[in-house]
């Protein structure tokens, strides 16, 4: 009998323990199962939890960082060329103070011809990726020069008697473009002030118009008051040199057909074909042959049919006396990028082929 109250104790107890385990398995498998089913409903609510940019976010970050880069790379490039033209403004300084000294240490009290014959032959100093134009005046009273610096995009300009400020010497280009150099030796081609300098024959005296110009604002007009052959207007004699062939060309208007021609103080002379100009402004222009041995001036004429009636009229505008065979455009030191040899309208002029 105790050993069955034993054994009945022991079920009795063995069963109370599994009815504790399984009903804490219960509890614990009812919370886990709460949590699934809350975490469920948690992740049905809220699907923001799980989602990642959208295409509007992204766009604004990209946008962003665009402009951050932008501001950075002009930040950048703005400094990269103030360095260049502090150091470009530094170099033509040093230049133009070299040629100070040159001109204080030569006996003839002028500037080097060339940036090349400076500092005693050894030259000016040019960096690399720069380039000079050197413009000298000798027979000016002082002398005067003009040095163009040009580095990537970059221009300033010098002189005797300016320090390097943003900008090109007349008569040079812009960037550094070296074009050929021409001469207008025409000292009043475009009689912008006067016709003073222009005569001719079987005209009267020639004046200035303003107005209805081809070039600038006015021009110079002739009017016939001989019958004969070819009344024709023309420059002052200018210097030649022989062995030269030498180019003149001019506007010319008139209600009778026009041409051009030269003359050397030889007796050589060329007149070219009539042009039809119908009171419009036509371009003559005629070459000459190489000037021969004894040559020392030379005219350049512009004029009309011959025997016109008297009071017959004709205009001429913007002369061009170049030497060479081509005829280019008309320029003179009113021109961008020309200049005067000495003062303005009353003497030659210079700069790049227009």
């Amino acid at each position: 009998m105790p050993a069955l109250q034993m054994l009945l104790s022991r079920l009795t107890s063995t069963t109370t323990t599994n009815n504790l385990f399984y009903h804490k398995t219960d509890t614990i498998n009812s919370s886990y199962s709460k949590h699934m089913h809350y975490t469920r409903c948690n992740m049905q609510l809220n699907p923001s939890k799980q989602r990642g940019f959208t295409i509007v976010e992204l766009l604004i970050v990209v946008v962003v960082i665009a402009i951050l880069a932008a501001i950075t790379i002009v930040s950048y490039n703005g400094i990269q060329k103030r360095a260049r033209e502090a150091t470009l403004s530094t170099n033509l300084g040093s230049a133009a103070q070299q040629l100070k000294v040159d001109l204080s240490l030569t006996g003839d009290g002028i500037y080097p011809a060339t940036l090349a014959a400076a500092n005693s032959g050894r030259g000016v100093p040019t960096p690399d990726n720069t380039i000079y134009q050197y413009t000298v005046n000798n027979t000016a009273i002082p002398p005067t020069f003009c040095i163009t610096g040009s580095t990537s995009g970059i221009d300033l300009m010098v002189t005797e008697s300016t320090t390097p400020t943003a900008g090109v010497c007349p008569g040079h280009t812009a960037g550094g473009i070296v074009k050929p150099i021409i001469t207008n030796l025409a000292p009043n081609p475009n009689i912008e002030l006067s016709a003073s300098g222009w005569s001719g024959s079987r005209i009267g005296t020639v004046v200035k118009v303003d107005g209805g110009a081809k070039e600038g604002g006015s021009f110079a007009r002739s009017t016939v008051n001989s019958i004969g052959s070819f009344p024709r207007a023309g420059t002052a004699p200018l210097p030649a040199t022989p062995g030269t062939v030498y180019t003149f060309s001019a506007w010319i208007r008139s209600s009778a057909s026009v041409r051009a021609s030269y003359i050397f103080n030889n007796g050589s002379t060329v007149v070219t074909p009539l042009i039809v100009s119908n009171n419009q402004w036509v371009r003559v222009s005629v070459t000459s042959v190489s000037a021969p041995a004894g040559t020392t001036t030379m005219k350049g004429y512009f004029g009309i049919t011959d025997d016109s009636p008297i009071d017959t009229t004709f205009d001429i505008d913007g002369a061009m006396i170049t030497t060479g065979t081509g005829t280019p455009a008309f320029a003179d030191g009113t021109t961008p990028g020309w200049a005067w040899n000495g003062a303005q309208h009353d003497s030659t002029s210079f700069g790049p082929t227009p």
